[in-house]
């Protein structure tokens, strides 16, 4: 069951989704048939009113400085793109968004990609469970060794106890005894790329010491140097982490691991219809292809034909449209 969290008198919860995503034409596909699935399950236009308390925004994160195509001219009209100064790396979309989401009225944001099979309405539930704590961070929580100053990079991956208190730390430990200037920071956590969930304090922490704390000024510095460099280095996901461990001691977070819920699927996996019908399944990543992933998770919910699916949005996806 799905709590509003621990108050006397029920309170809106109002979830922010932004999809992180690129104009090129394998991405424009992506985006047609996420939309085209989430249009279906009731998200029209970038919004939807799950019940009386609980919403859900959607936008699609650009570079404002990125040529625009005119594929992504048409988009605009839907009314879900945003474009921002983002310096055409992942993170900095990441870092982008976070400081658009400081701006509206919200109790939760999560960040997410455009190769995802995403259920709006569980989304939106499931976020509300926990979203009553203003200092969350959702998602399948994985760990880094540490982080190199110099490459801007996190090092090293374990998701369990024993690697992260074992292998993690020793691999800092001997980093550190070569280059201590360079990996002062030691293992920290981060919720993987295809679902990142933040609270509205958690937020304002981040825009707030964007600006005042040296490590953060240094990274975003890296980043508005890095445009011809690879696009995706850092990591959104471990460069978020990283963030996050550089926040002020005083600001509390509250970690919430998914991992093996059965929420969130990495892939298309023999389980995930199972989890679809159960009512579990919220993201299903590695969505490529219409028939065997979005079309086939939306008509798993739905129980409906795949081609009524399409019927009823007007327009297929294909790899030429």
């Amino acid at each position: 069951m799905h709590e509003a969290g621990p108050h006397l008198q029920p309170r809106p919860h109002r979830t922010l989704l932004y999809v992180l995503s690129v104009d090129a034409p394998l991405h424009h596909r992506y985006r047609c048939m996420q939309r085209t699935t989430l249009a279906a399950l009731g998200l029209q236009r970038g919004f939807l009113q799950v019940d009386m308390l609980r919403s859900i925004r959607l936008w699609y994160v650009f570079d404002r400085a990125a040529p625009t195509s005119d594929d992504l001219r048409l988009e605009q009209r839907r009314g879900d793109v945003l474009r921002l100064d983002a310096g055409a790396t992942c993170l900095g979309k990441v870092i982008a968004a976070i400081q658009h989401a400081a701006t509206r009225r919200f109790e939760a944001m999560v960040l997410s990609d455009d190769d995802a099979f995403i259920h709006p309405q569980r989304l939106a539930l499931d976020i509300a469970e926990w979203g009553w704590n203003p200092n969350l961070v959702y998602g399948i929580l994985s760990w880094a060794a540490g982080w190199d100053e110099r490459r801007m990079q996190h090092y090293g991956y374990g998701n369990t106890p024993d690697v992260v208190v074992g292998r993690l730390m020793q691999e800092w430990q001997l980093r550190r005894s070569v280059d201590a200037p360079a990996t002062r920071q030691g293992p920290f956590a981060f919720p993987l790329g295809f679902c990142m969930g933040l609270g509205s304090a958690i937020v304002a922490a981040i825009v707030a010491q964007l600006t005042t704390e040296p490590r953060l000024i240094r990274l975003q510095k890296f980043l508005g140097a890095s445009r011809a460099a690879r696009k995706c280095m850092p990591a959104t996901d471990g460069g978020l982490g990283y963030i996050l461990a550089s926040l002020s001691p005083a600001t509390p977070i509250a970690y919430v691991d998914i991992s093996s819920t059965a929420r969130v699927h990495f892939w298309r996996s023999r389980s995930s219809e199972k989890f679809l019908r159960a009512g579990n399944l919220v993201i299903m990543h590695g969505a490529k292809d219409w028939a065997d992933h979005f079309a086939w998770a939306a008509c798993v919910v739905r129980e409906l034909p795949s081609g009524m699916l399409e019927r009823s949005r007007g327009h297929t996806c294909t790899a030429n449209n």
